[in-house]
């Protein structure tokens, strides 16, 4: 049986990532981080690629690119991960695969997913408990995007524009997004501001909700596909909630929905 084609994104940005085989270390050194994103960046000029977001851990990776065909995304990872496989199993001695699957690509479905991936991206080493804020962590574009550097391997031009079109914000503003606690909004801020619903709609659905996941409900279009479809199931059969609904509270469409929905488990 063949592999699945990727779904093309209809907005051409892609939630991007990988991990190391049977959740090994990819990254042993900061050598090993730089000389990563030096080919990153190699890669993003030679495909053309947008990169609005990055995010390395010690045994995975997140990225947010944007290119109009997918296919260079995909010649550009193939590229990158071929050069880090290789150059990491001679530094360190090493044979066999250090990439457990083909990278993931999930399409960024509209502005909603777009914010929260960036935030998502940007706490990973939070959520890990390596560091309490995101601009203590080195290995983000988190520093690239607010403070100036020398080199640009992020388009924080394109970024900030995003935010001041979805938002109104500036880069402060944006810097003040990115900052708070992934937990400082309740959940009835997150799913409820302007939608129309009477307060037995909205005490239901919350009590739905809140029996089956109890976490920043907008975080689960940033997930890893496993992790994600899961909780959507659980949103869908356990707390009976409609697919409209389910769209309108993580901002995944209703298609993916559907998709997740109608696989057998």
């Amino acid at each position: 049986m063949g592999r699945r084609a990727r779904e093309i994104s209809e907005t051409c940005m892609y939630h991007i990532y990988s991990r190391g085989n049977g959740k090994q270390n990819i990254f042993e050194s900061d050598r090993d981080c730089i000389a990563f994103l030096d080919k990153l960046y190699e890669v993003k000029v030679l495909y053309g690629i947008e990169i609005h977001a990055y995010c390395l851990m010690t045994n995975h990776f997140h990225f947010l690119m944007v290119h109009d065909d997918l296919g260079r995304i995909s010649k550009a990872m193939q590229v990158l991960l071929s050069y880090h496989a290789t150059r990491f199993n001679l530094v360190y001695d090493r044979s066999g695969v250090l990439f457990g699957n083909r990278f993931f690509s999930v399409p960024v479905e509209n502005e909603t997913h777009y914010v929260n991936l960036v935030k998502y991206i940007h706490y990973n080493p939070i959520r890990s408990k390596i560091c309490e804020f995101p601009h203590e962590y080195p290995w983000s574009s988190y520093g690239e995007v607010i403070f100036p550097r020398e080199r640009k391997l992020v388009d924080a031009t394109q970024l900030i524009k995003n935010f001041q079109n979805i938002y109104g914000q500036n880069k402060e503003g944006m810097q003040w997004f990115l900052s708070k606690h992934e937990h400082s909004e309740t959940l009835d801020s997150i799913f409820f501001e302007g939608y129309d619903l009477s307060s037995s709609e909205r005490n239901y659905l919350l009590e739905q909700i809140e029996s089956v996941y109890d976490g920043n409900i907008k975080q689960i279009a940033s997930m890893e596909n496993e992790e994600r479809d899961a909780h959507i199931r659980k949103l869908y059969f356990d707390a009976r909630i409609k697919i409209r609904h389910i769209e309108r509270l993580t901002g995944i469409s209703k298609r993916i929905i559907k998709r997740i929905c109608n696989k057998k488990v």
